[in-house]
């Protein structure tokens, strides 16, 4: 996240936003998707990255499109996204 955040380390800001915004538009548009749920996914992708430190838009849309074309990572994803949510 941007170094912007001395009085909570998991606050974000706008640029934190439009980061992730733009990253996520750039892998949708590479991967052709338009379904909610797609656009879901790869959001939780970039978020999950950009929340470890990868901050380059880029960057983030690479892993984004690679994560989200592979079979095996969306049910894996899918299925620990569902297990936390359901707490």
């Amino acid at each position: 996240m941007s170094g912007n955040h001395y009085h909570f380390p998991h606050a974000m800001n706008t640029r934190d936003i439009n980061v992730m915004r733009e990253a996520v538009r750039l892998a949708a548009d590479r991967l052709d998707v338009a379904s909610e749920a797609d656009l879901d996914l790869l959001a939780a992708i970039v978020f999950g990255y950009y929340w470890r430190g990868l901050v380059d838009a880029h960057k983030l849309c690479e892993v984004a499109a690679f994560a989200a074309s592979s079979r095996v990572f969306r049910s894996n994803f899918r299925r620990a996204t569902d297990q936390l949510f359901a707490r």
